[in-house]
């Protein structure tokens, strides 16, 4: 999982979905990292800074960070970002629009007006390619009452809301 944190020393940073092996990806040139999407065909990290508006990428790792756009014509203040096949979704609270670009850089942009999405916050690219099958789960036939969390280990962890105990 990733998520990213505002705080003192702002971050994006990564673990598995237990809470085990957390590394931070992304602690340099960020300031307010609103938004994170992820590209399921490049294990990239896709972020955007609200403050110092721009959009960026990071491998799954932290390494080889590009910058995407930075054009204040296309970036005020990004609020929500999401990645389909070589398209970049995102919505500007500033600018008031839902806006289309190429996830590579040097592409060009495709704006949708302000009045057909004002004020757009949320954007999500839903698809069953999105959706990866597992060729083995082994939360399908655990014996966890609660919630089963994968780790990278290709095992289970059960949570419970008394306890935690492995599956």
């Amino acid at each position: 999982m990733f998520w990213t944190d505002w705080g003192q020393n702002p971050h994006i940073e990564r673990a598995n979905m237990d809470g085990t092996d957390r590394q931070i990806i992304v602690n340099t040139k960020i300031y307010w990292p609103n938004t994170i999407a992820l590209d399921l065909t490049t294990d990239r990290v896709y972020f955007a800074d609200s403050k110092l508006d721009y959009i960026d990428f990071v491998n799954y790792d932290g390494t080889g960070r590009t910058q995407v756009l930075a054009s204040s014509k296309f970036v005020q203040h990004p609020h929500a970002l999401a990645i389909f096949e070589d398209m970049m979704y995102y919505s500007d609270r500033r600018l008031q629009r839902l806006q289309v670009y190429p996830k590579y850089p040097n592409g060009t942009t495709t704006e949708y007006p302000s009045h057909t999405f004002s004020k757009a916050l949320g954007v999500a690219a839903v698809h069953p390619v999105l959706q990866p099958k597992v060729t083995t789960n082994p939360c399908e036939h655990s014996p966890c009452s609660h919630i089963c969390l994968l780790t990278s280990k290709v095992q289970s962890f059960s949570i419970s809301p008394v306890f935690f105990s492995d599956c």
